[in-house]
């Protein structure tokens, strides 16, 4: 439930308030070993930093909970972490990281039948797509961004697939929490 309201203070823009209340729970988290929780605060913490552009301190916060995640066998909440740090990568313009993360986003969602997942990661491998349309590929970053984008073909196109498929899944779902996310993107195309 605190991770939920966190979420809630995040979409109001409290990123504050948000770190001020993950990491006082974090802390009792800790005391109790509460494995999931910990996670979920340091999460709360990375996305609170990553929104305020504090790109650096919000990589360790959200690599921080991806490893909780991961270790202890967190698989139906391990893509959260994974979609922020695809989000922070894009952000970053490391095209190939936030390819690889939705990998493994879409790896576990679809294999596991986790259709909200599935859903956030149409949603940002569209956002992914159109940030890559707009790099120029005449002077990539490095040699790993170039293979990771080469084999893109058509991103415009590829998002527009993408954002269909996240729209059909929210329809299915009934997961409108994304549909000022969904209207976003295509309002971009």
């Amino acid at each position: 439930m605190r991770f939920d309201y966190c979420q809630l203070l995040l979409d109001e823009g409290e990123n504050d308030a948000v770190i001020d209340r993950a990491k006082y729970t974090l802390n009792i988290a800790k005391e109790n070993n509460w494995l999931s929780d910990i996670a979920l605060d340091q999460l709360s913490i990375g996305r609170a930093y990553f929104q305020q552009a504090m790109y650096q301190d919000a990589l360790i916060w959200i690599d921080q909970s991806i490893s909780i995640f991961h270790g202890a066998g967190y698989i139906d909440i391990l893509p959260f972490g994974l979609l922020n740090r695809a989000a922070l990568h894009r952000h970053t313009r490391d095209f190939a990281r936030a390819q690889a993360e939705l990998q493994k986003v879409f790896d576990i969602a679809d294999g596991s039948g986790m259709r909200l997942h599935l859903t956030d990661y149409h949603l940002e491998m569209a956002r992914l797509l159109v940030a890559a349309s707009g790099f120029d590929f005449a002077q990539p970053a490095n040699s790993e961004t170039t293979r990771c984008l080469s084999g893109v073909e058509g991103n415009m196109q590829s998002a527009r697939i993408h954002i269909a498929e996240a729209e059909r899944l929210i329809k299915a779902t009934g997961y409108h929490r994304r549909d000022k996310e969904l209207a976003e993107l295509q309002a971009q195309l």
